[in-house]
């Protein structure tokens, strides 16, 4: 993947936004080129860039949209990153890397670490991190795990954060309790459950959590700042909540029944299909409307006395391309009178 800056390319209000562009192993384009940022005006520039094991990678870049509406300077310019996957969609929304609420914050850089963590680099002029020259150069841990859908997730946030005394020990005081899923704190360390609130997500698609957290040292002073967690969808099998039933009568009607009708997926957007091996005497099935006919004036069923009933059974699969679940349909089928039949005089 290779970044860079933009000048007015895409018709909004910024001077210059971030690109990027995918490359194959022999330097072949992939795709078209991505816009990055989602900030929509001043300038986003000066990226940087950094990959992940399973392909997906982080940039982070330089926004003065701080400039814009704020005629304090106050803080001027901030360093932004964006979880990109390996296809190039954007994951979640873009962040802001560090938490001083003043001076600017610039020249970013970004390396991922060999256990899969990345660490993010900038300049500093708050001095709210201990450096009182104005140009100091701040450090931050990021951790891009790849969290299944409904894997508990305990986070030390406390070892990214720094205090500016010397032996400075911290408590984690209050966090806000996310939208979807719930949050904890437990031993010094925020525990994320996700419950089955990311049930939908289908395999290898992320969602991103923020959780706002209160840190405090011991003299009782505290800090705000944030914690992102991302959760990647897994593959859920199809649920078959029971058989298809229906009942028919011996040379009556054809009745048809829905393959689907007791099937679901919570994976958004799983495409369901029926895996069959055999079916029983005098029955169909219709793809295209994934269901089963059974054709009542066939021969396996004239053998039956008024009143009397058979079960026709088809034992068939829900796939959604990955897992297969067993599933069933079957009719009950009730014989009418047969008038006799003469094959000729004795």
């Amino acid at each position: 993947v290779a970044a860079f800056t933009s000048y007015r390319s895409d018709g909004t209000q910024n001077y210059e936004d971030v690109h990027a562009t995918l490359f194959d192993a022999n330097g072949n384009q992939v795709g078209t080129e991505l816009v990055i940022n989602t900030t929509s005006i001043g300038s986003q520039y000066q990226p940087a860039v950094s990959a992940l094991s399973d392909g997906s990678f982080v940039i982070v870049w330089r926004d003065n949209s701080a400039y814009y509406g704020n005629p304090d300077y106050n803080r001027a310019e901030d360093v932004k990153g964006q979880l990109v996957a390996a296809d190039g969609t954007l994951v979640g929304s873009e962040f802001v890397v560090g938490t001083s609420p003043q001076g600017s914050q610039y020249e970013a850089a970004i390396t991922t670490l060999a256990g899969g963590d990345i660490v993010i680099t900038w300049t500093d002029q708050s001095t709210a991190y201990g450096d009182y020259d104005s140009a100091g150069v701040v450090a931050q841990l990021y951790a891009f795990d790849k969290n299944d859908e409904n894997e508990i997730v305990t986070i030390d946030v406390l070892k990214s954060d720094t205090d500016i005394d010397t032996g400075a020990s911290f408590s984690l005081v209050s966090v806000t309790q996310p939208a979807k899923g719930a949050v904890s704190i437990v031993d010094n360390k925020i525990v994320f459950n996700p419950g089955t609130a990311f049930d939908h997500l289908a395999k290898n698609v992320r969602e991103t959590v923020t959780v706002t957290y209160v840190m405090q040292d011991e003299h009782g002073a505290t800090s705000t700042a944030t914690a992102t967690i991302i959760v990647t969808g897994t593959n859920d099998a199809p649920i078959v909540s029971g058989s298809v039933t229906g009942t028919a009568t011996e040379n009556g009607a054809a009745s048809t029944l829905d393959a689907f009708a007791n099937a679901t997926d919570l994976d958004d957007g799983a495409i369901q299909t029926a895996v069959i091996d055999t079916l029983p005497a005098g029955v169909t099935y219709n793809a295209s409307t994934h269901s089963f006919s059974l054709n009542t004036a066939h021969a396996s069923l004239q053998a039956l006395a008024a009143g009397e009933t058979a079960t026709i059974t088809v034992s068939y699969g829900i796939s959604d391309g990955t897992a297969t679940t067993p599933a069933t349909a079957s009719w009950t089928v009730t014989g009418t009178y047969d008038a006799p039949v003469t094959t000729g005089a004795s």
